[in-house]
């Protein structure tokens, strides 16, 4: 993908079809916010090497294949992108391929082809109207944050036990069982700090209320979520 977002970016001029080929997830959120941009640009400035920059219209579409969960570029809401899981049936069938490749890959086929799409009545079609496929669901919440995730382990093993009463604990304690969930569950690496940590509890509902409580026999104002 770093191909496309060089200075250099004549290659992209008079494209109907790109494909990035064994493409490898980054996690680079500025480039995947460049690619968002590629996906939605009516015009776009070429720079061949030793030229001026030119202005073109950009008619891109953008075809992503990996052997990877590309999961980055999905965020949530996300709008661009259809997400597909290639079948497996016919993997290493050589004879299968063969005959599909004999009979496809020629101009006959690719003439019947081209006539055959030409024909094909798009009237109801909108582009913005993308099916949410169970994959692009799942890669979705991949992109949910962990402390949102954590709630959700919290969540489950209350009812797994079958506590149903109300939980109030301070916010450093919360935080503490937060930084033991990352570091025990794989590929949460990413550990918030502890103000980080209570904006997001804030947004998702879990706000700090003030409680008395008994503390050495005095009773104390003590702030508790």
């Amino acid at each position: 993908m770093e191909k496309l977002f060089s200075l250099f970016n004549g290659a992209r001029m008079g494209k109907i079809l790109v494909v990035l080929d064994e493409a490898v997830d980054s996690r680079d959120r500025g480039m995947n916010n460049k690619m968002k941009n590629f996906v939605t640009e009516e015009r776009i400035q070429i720079e061949a090497k030793g030229k001026d920059i030119v202005e073109v219209r950009d008619f891109s579409n953008y075809v992503i294949i990996t052997n990877n969960d590309f999961a980055s570029i999905i965020e949530k809401n996300e709008r661009r992108y259809i997400c597909l899981v290639a079948s497996d049936h016919r993997v290493g069938d050589k004879a299968y391929f063969k005959i599909m490749v004999g009979k496809l890959l020629n101009v006959e086929a690719g003439c019947h082809i081209f006539h055959w799409l030409l024909r094909r009545d798009i009237s109801n079609f909108d582009v913005r109207d993308l099916p949410k496929t169970e994959y692009k669901k799942e890669l979705s919440a991949r992109q949910t944050d962990n402390v949102v995730k954590w709630i959700i382990d919290m969540h489950e093993e209350l009812l797994a036990s079958g506590d149903s009463n109300e939980t109030s604990m301070l916010s450093p304690v919360w935080y503490r069982l937060y930084i033991k969930w990352c570091r025990e569950r794989g590929g949460e690496s990413k550990i918030h700090s502890l103000a980080v940590f209570n904006n997001i509890m804030n947004k998702e509902g879990f706000t700090v209320r003030e409680k008395k409580i008994l503390v050495n026999g005095v009773r104390k104002n003590t702030k508790l979520r």
